[in-house]
């Protein structure tokens, strides 16, 4: 039946209603519809409340749920968001063409090497490939995720693979909406997807490998934090902050491990393991030397970094080019044509001891006034070490600080092997005091001469 223009436009005030969050039921919002429409001169006819239920019901769901509960609640009801071809399936075509980059606060709490204290929770970020569920990066640090945290993800996959993927599916935080995602975007031709805000089941192939994540490799660990969802039933005793005993160093190599056990494991759903689906995939593209980066090469790490202050670019001093307080310097700015010029200047996040400069037409790594006491520690360690001092002192960390760091952990290693070779000598002249067992050096009577620390006769099959 036909509802003339005046119920109409009363009705759909009343549906307007029902979508509200004053009202709790339609029985209720369709009795309040019945006395806007009783107060109207003249009265307009309302209609019954199966015609009000079936207009209520042709209303998508997802915009009654967005209306009455919130934009949250609303997720559980949308529609999947509509490809822009159907012919490319959600998760890619092949190994390498969509990957998702996300960060989640580890549920571990990290021990200190040299106070033994706890310091904290460190952050996640994972690199999943959604057509082979491979772990492209895993990085762990303590700072929040930070353009710094993408920087390291990066050089990450290309250190691993030498390939970045084609399409990178983010969310919205303030690190992939930052200038230095257009600068990855330009520089290595990868397309930026935005996922959904506040919508989960956008990512669900991260969100999953986070879970599952958690659930093999961090939640079996001493110091997990899981017992601290359920406080009340927790016993003291059991406060994670007094069973933790992992360090920063051993947590950044189990979950380097866990992600290589991962690539060659065949997962449910899945034909074989990550890695062969990837290996097959790259075989079927064939080489692709225009998409190939290597970590060694100046330019392509120098993409990878942050531009300086002031547009990224930097005046070339007699001394040099100052940054931040730091002075860098190496032989090719003492050539004419480069003194006095500003030239493009690049920046690692986590550390202060080099920058990248652009000099005639080329990228050079252009050392700190510390890079001396530095060499020798690869990227991998000077990003750790500046990380455990950064949470320690809640500040940046310094060069000289990062320079002590490592004196006393040389230190450290040092007196550890002197240790454990003095046990051995203990032992060693504990068991050959009296009769020697089979296979060990008898040692003289004199205390004077030291024992080697593995005297062990070989052993004659014959």
């Amino acid at each position: 039946m036909r509802l003339s223009d005046q119920v109409e436009r009363w009705l759909d005030e009343g549906i307007k209603l029902a979508k509200s969050r004053k009202a709790p039921k339609i029985r209720t919002a369709w009795k309040d519809y019945k006395g806007l429409c009783a107060e109207q001169n003249p009265p307009v006819r309302a209609v019954s409340l199966t015609t009000f239920q079936r207009r209520y019901g042709e209303t998508p769901k997802a915009e009654r749920e967005r209306s009455r509960h919130g934009r949250k609640a609303a997720h559980k009801a949308e529609t999947r968001r509509p490809r822009a071809s159907h012919a490319v399936p959600k998760d890619g075509l092949y190994g390498g063409h969509r990957a998702h980059m996300d960060h989640t606060l580890g549920d571990l709490e990290i021990k200190d090497s040299e106070s033994n204290l706890t310091i904290g929770r460190a952050w996640i970020t994972l690199v999943v490939d959604a057509f082979t569920d491979a772990i492209l990066a895993i990085i762990v640090l303590f700072d929040s995720p930070s353009r710094g945290t993408v920087q390291c993800a990066i050089r990450e996959i290309i250190r691993n693979y030498h390939w970045l993927p084609r399409c990178l599916v983010v969310d919205w935080g303030v690190e992939f909406t930052s200038s230095f995602m257009h600068i990855v975007n330009n520089s290595f031709r990868i397309a930026i997807e935005m996922r959904t805000k506040s919508g989960p089941k956008f990512g669900g192939s991260l969100e999953r490998r986070n879970h599952l994540m958690h659930q093999e490799f961090i939640d079996a660990l001493d110091g997990a934090t899981k017992e601290r969802k359920k406080v009340r039933e927790m016993d003291p005793d059991w406060e994670p902050s007094k069973h933790a005993i992992w360090e920063y160093g051993e947590l950044c190599d189990f979950a380097e491990e866990y992600r290589r056990a991962h690539k060659a494991t065949r997962r449910q759903g899945k034909s074989a393991a990550p890695d062969d689906l990837l290996a097959k995939s790259r075989e079927l593209l064939g080489d692709q030397p225009q998409r190939r980066w290597s970590a060694t090469n100046p330019g392509v790490m120098a993409l990878t970094a942050v531009p300086t202050a002031r547009g990224g670019r930097s005046h070339v001093g007699p001394q040099g080019i100052s940054n931040l307080g730091e002075t860098y310097w190496c032989t090719e700015l003492d050539a004419p044509l480069v003194q006095d010029m500003y030239v493009d200047t690049r920046m690692e996040m986590l550390e202060k001891s080099w920058i990248w400069a652009m000099v005639r037409n080329r990228w050079i790594k252009v050392p700190g006034e510390h890079a001396e006491e530095l060499k020798g520690l690869t990227e991998t360690e000077r990003r750790r070490i500046a990380a455990v001092i950064t949470q320690r002192n809640r500040r940046p960390a310094g060069t000289e600080e990062i320079i002590a760091f490592r004196r006393r952990m040389l230190k450290y290693e040092q007196d550890k092997i002197t240790r454990r070779a003095e046990e051995q000598r203990k032992h060693l002249r504990a068991i050959v005091g009296g009769a020697a067992p089979a296979g060990v050096a008898r040692e003289d009577d004199s205390d004077d001469q030291d024992v080697p620390v593995f005297a062990v006769h070989e052993r004659d099959d014959e």
